[in-house]
């Protein structure tokens, strides 16, 4: 009886055992997939670092990458990537040139791998979105020139100017007309333009050059308290450095009119203004 039973347990364990093994996969191909189908990249200047692994780790495999990238942006520094033998992961890097930028623009892109080497469960695409930030830091302490309507209203009175964390293009006028509001502009530096942003517009009659910027906040003119609603016509650096940034002493030139309660006919008047760089923030 006993011999009876150890039989018996005996083909128990064997049939299970070899049900086990029924369920083991065995990949047929190099099985390689991206460490994830799809990711969000911050463009700060860094270069984009992405991972593969693989399931297969007895022979060396190399890889070949396709970048697919309509912005034209990237660049893919690893058009292949090689997996040593033992080693399950590898990296791809793809770089850009983040002066051909602007902030808060979607530039996506797509990296693949043939589909024959893709992992059961895995991903021989990373669709990517990626965009550069618009943060400002602090730039320079500008003043209000002394000859100038502004000048005499605020006195020594300074203001902020911040620069774009990541591009040296976009600045902001922080606190200008000692308010709370900002002024926003993108600066050419090869000719001291700029291009007004955030502004609401209005028009001081037809044609582009009477195109006016209006200010969001009033300034407050003196003990009068006075409204005083700038519209700024034509504005731009008279002066840049070499390098096409501002330096000490630059000047932002602006020709605006000034209207009390916000009217052109309620005791009105037009006035050119200088702000300077009084100092860089380090």
């Amino acid at each position: 009886m006993k011999k009876i039973l150890l039989i018996i347990m005996g083909l128990v364990l064997g049939l299970s055992s070899c049900s086990k093994l029924e369920f083991n996969y065995v990949p047929t191909n190099e099985d390689i997939t991206f460490s994830e189908s799809s990711a969000t990249y911050v463009l700060d200047g860094q270069e984009l670092v992405i991972k593969l692994q693989r399931g297969v780790l007895d022979k060396a495999v190399t890889l070949d990458l396709t970048l697919t990238d309509e912005s034209g942006v990237y660049t893919l520094k690893t058009p292949s990537v090689t997996f040593g033998v033992g080693e399950n992961y590898a990296e791809a890097v793809v770089s850009y040139d983040i002066t051909k930028l602007k902030p808060v623009v979607n530039y996506n892109f797509t990296l693949a791998f043939d589909k024959t080497k893709e992992a059961v469960s895995g991903s021989a695409t990373l669709e990517a979105k990626a965009a550069m930030p618009l943060e400002y830091e602090d730039y320079a302490t500008m003043a209000y020139t002394a000859n100038g309507l502004l000048g005499k209203v605020m006195g020594d009175k300074t203001f902020t100017m911040q620069r774009a964390k990541y591009t040296t293009t976009y600045f902001r006028f922080k606190g200008l007309f000692n308010s709370q509001n900002n002024f926003d502009f993108i600066l050419d530096p090869a000719t001291g333009e700029v291009e007004v942003t955030g502004l609401k517009m209005g028009s001081l009659g037809s044609g582009d050059a009477f195109l006016v910027y209006i200010f969001t906040t009033a300034i407050k003119s003196g003990s009068n308290l006075v409204d005083w609603y700038p519209r700024v016509m034509y504005t731009g650096w008279t002066e840049l450095d070499a390098s096409g940034n501002p330096a000490v002493g630059d000047k932002f030139w602006s020709n605006s009119w000034a209207g009390a309660g916000g009217g052109f006919l309620n005791g009105g008047t037009s006035f050119s203004e200088y702000f300077v760089v009084k100092s860089l923030i380090q």
